[in-house]
């Protein structure tokens, strides 16, 4: 998610979607802390000025699960073929 904002004050962004923890917001590729809004909604703080926000979402160990699965494919494949 990638936001553009200008402002002359600082804010609260708060986005109406899911917090998880593996959530990461960026203010002009800055990591900016994320807080957990009312119920499950997630927000920052933001900075006054021409900025932009991106929010990141990172599973945790994806290249670990990828290769573990690819290994278990090749074992699959040469057990049975």
């Amino acid at each position: 998610i990638e936001i553009q904002y200008s402002s002359s004050c600082p804010f609260y962004l708060d986005l109406l979607d899911l917090w998880a923890p593996n959530w990461n917001a960026y203010i002009d590729d800055t990591k900016t802390p994320i807080f957990r809004g009312m119920i499950a909604t997630r927000f920052i703080e933001t900075i006054p000025g021409k900025h932009v926000i991106k929010f990141k979402y990172l599973l945790p160990h994806f290249f670990v699960w990828v290769l573990f699965s690819i290994l278990s494919l090749i074992f699959f494949f040469i057990t049975f073929s």
